[in-house]
């Protein structure tokens, strides 16, 4: 029988605040379940970043932003329809590879306009944060999310 999602949720969480993050951007409101921390964290961090800019600058780091995560969702689509063998019943975008593969080349026609300086910028906090994920997995192990992908296989409720 699947897991309903008040069942998942602790799993999902304990997982999160051992994983990501400083520890206490993880921690979890009490009454309202969610990340009170994370969320002021963010406020805040978009309050001083759209007081201390323009407005262009926060349009492009946000439009490039959404644009590498939409790169991001069009490959792994790809490579999961190749990789993946899906149970019976289930939806299959039709169109086979060409939709993922059409909107990476969109993606990156796209990524293709931005100025040096903005490719620059984003190549640095892309660094930043590779950093901070190799950092963070040499100081806790545990942060691969390996323990987290063992207890996905071993329940069969969990969707591959």
């Amino acid at each position: 029988m699947p897991r309903s999602e008040p069942a998942a949720a602790p799993h999902a969480d304990e997982h999160l605040n051992r994983a990501i993050g400083p520890w206490s951007l993880g921690a979890v409101h009490p009454k309202y379940r969610t990340p009170h921390v994370a969320i002021a964290t963010y406020a805040a961090a978009s309050c001083l970043l759209s007081i201390s800019g323009g407005f262009r600058p926060l349009a492009v780091i946000a439009s490039v932003s959404l644009l590498l995560v939409y790169l991001a969702v069009c490959l792994a689509a790809l490579r999961l329809r190749v990789t993946r063998d899906l149970p019976a019943g289930a939806f299959r975008a039709p169109g086979g590879p060409i939709v993922p593969v059409l909107g990476a080349l969109t993606v990156i026609g796209l990524l293709a306009q931005i100025t040096r300086a903005e490719m620059i910028g984003i190549g640095i906090a892309l660094a930043v944060a590779a950093m901070y994920y190799v950092v963070r997995r040499m100081v806790n192990p545990a942060a691969s999310g390996a323990d987290y992908r063992a207890a996905e296989e071993s329940d069969p409720g969990c969707p591959p």
